[in-house]
């Protein structure tokens, strides 16, 4: 069984005993819908925050995350591998990079523009 939470995460449960097996976090708001892959490999996520997730449902890994952002701008990005898959042309004022500042150990998010325009 599938179940998608206020408290932004997904939770894989077993149908017989009710145990919770995985649980899914990366959705920055609560998530409205899920839904098993036919094969049963891999699990889709919708949120709040206008995102699109899909997951491992063995590891619980996320593989692709789809954002839909202002102004209808668009972006997919293959979160294994780290890189964007597409952009509209206006996506990149809602990019970023998050990175730890060496200096102080805090994390910090980055708007794309600081790093130069993206490649075509």
């Amino acid at each position: 069984v599938l179940s998608g939470a206020d408290d932004k995460s997904l939770k894989v449960w077993d149908a017989s005993s009710g145990q919770c097996l995985l649980t899914l976090s990366g959705h920055s708001s609560w998530v409205s819908a899920c839904a098993w892959s036919p094969d049963g490999r891999r699990v889709l996520s919708g949120a709040a925050d206008k995102s699109l997730k899909v997951w491992d449902a063995s590891t619980g890994q996320c593989s692709w995350s789809g954002y839909y952002f202002p102004e209808g701008q668009t972006a997919s990005i293959h979160e294994v591998e780290g890189r964007i898959l597409h952009a509209s042309p206006e996506a990149w004022r809602w990019l970023g990079w998050q990175w730890t500042d060496p200096a102080t150990g805090q994390l910090r998010l980055l708007p794309a523009e600081a790093f130069g325009p993206l490649p075509a």
